[in-house]
């Protein structure tokens, strides 16, 4: 009973006063409500009060008991248990038990066969699934209740010295945690002490790093200034010395060390080549009048075949007239010169043999943009009807 009672609220009182006896203690006065009985009856375990030795196995009948939670106590009490009927609230037609008994090593006192349950709801104590009870106890004497009291003072004393251990406990452990606490304050002020110089010297390490830089950098705009400057005197004195050597190159005085069989002037080149051609047709002719029986149209064949000799010096007029970059030899020769300045071909003798027509040295003189590095390409032609092979050497 008291089981369920620890799980309810309830409210408690004294009896009145002219039931109270000189000899013995006022009642202490309860209100118990078991709700829910349905459930209750069908789902509950067996408790200490339902079990075996109660003869109630059958459960046919509610038992109301009164247990001593309180281990190693032996009290007396009196007590008293009523169910309310709440469909008549006469107390009449309420169903009181009462009885006294001494509390022994967990045992308790009650009825196993307080009310049939098939009667609950028909006699109108089992409504909307709940049930009431009343319940009255007191120690059977004024010297249990000092006991009790004494007891209860004994235990609310032992819990105030717990309770005094504990909070001496809390506060050394308070005081511990206080003076750990100063401590990593302290700890904390120095390392916010140090972090400050840090952070100092490295924002004057950082001033003079940044002083250093803009000398440096100073330094390096005067020396790119300088470089500049050697670059420009650098390229003016090459422009001077190519200049120069332009002059020196195109000088005609005898003196002049680059002065070479390939810088001539321009009408001399001019009258060679045309000499180089008369005397082209001339051998050619020649060849062709001193042998037996040759006719008028053997003299023209021999004319055909010395053509590709006059393409040279012809080539070479042009070239130095017009001032081409790309001469090309029909049939014969193909000269790339890009960054030439001056080409001309020089033609030495041709000699024939039958229809064999041998070119025995054709020099093809190059001077470069650079006029002081000259440049070589020989060619050998063995038919005039074979392209002229070249091998330039730098």
């Amino acid at each position: 009973f008291l089981e369920w009672s620890k799980h309810t609220l309830f409210s408690m009182a004294t009896t009145s006063s002219y039931l109270q006896s000189e000899l013995r203690p006022p009642f202490i006065t309860g209100e118990f409500i078991l709700n829910n009985f349905t459930v209750f009856l069908h789902d509950q375990t067996h408790s200490p009060v339902y079990c075996a030795p109660l003869r109630n196995e059958l459960g046919t009948h509610l038992s109301a008991y009164m247990w001593l939670v309180t281990p190693g106590v032996i009290s007396k009490y009196d007590f008293s248990i009523e169910m309310i009927n709440q469909r008549n609230s006469s107390s009449k037609n309420h169903i009181l038990r009462a009885f006294g008994y001494m509390f022994i090593n967990n045992r308790h006192g009650g009825w196993q066969e307080f009310y049939p349950l098939n009667r609950l709801a028909v006699d109108g104590f089992l409504v909307n699934d709940e049930i009431k009870f009343r319940y009255q106890i007191r120690p059977s004497s004024y010297f249990e209740l000092y006991k009790r009291s004494t007891r209860q003072l004994r235990e609310l004393k032992n819990e105030n010295e717990q309770l005094l251990e504990d909070i001496d406990q809390k506060t050394m452990m308070n005081e511990e945690l206080e003076e750990e606490i100063e401590e990593k304050e302290i700890a904390n002020e120095k390392l916010q002490d140090e972090i400050e110089e840090r952070v100092i010297e490295y924002e004057n390490k950082l001033d003079e790093k940044r002083l250093e830089n803009e000398k440096l950098k100073k330094i390096n705009e005067q020396l790119e200034k300088q470089f500049d400057d050697y670059k420009m005197k650098s390229k003016i004195g090459e422009d001077k010395k190519k200049r120069t050597v332009r002059k020196l190159w195109n000088n005609d005085n005898d003196e002049n060390v680059f002065i070479t069989e390939r810088s001539r002037g321009e009408k001399r080149r001019a009258s060679e080549a045309l000499t180089s051609v008369f005397s082209i047709l001339f051998v050619a002719l020649t060849a062709e009048f001193t042998n037996e029986g040759s006719s008028p149209l053997a003299w023209v064949q021999s004319m055909m075949n010395s053509v590709p000799c006059l393409i040279g010096p012809i080539v070479s007029i042009l070239t130095t007239r017009l001032g081409y970059r790309k001469t090309i030899m029909i049939y014969h020769l193909n000269v790339i010169a890009r960054k030439l300045k001056i080409l001309y071909l020089t033609m030495s003798f041709c000699y024939s043999f039958g229809n064999l027509l041998v070119l025995v040295a054709t020099v093809v003189a190059v001077t470069e943009h650079f006029e002081y590095k000259p440049s070589f390409a020989s060619a050998l032609t063995i038919s005039d009807n074979l392209p002229v092979t070249i091998f330039i050497q730098n």
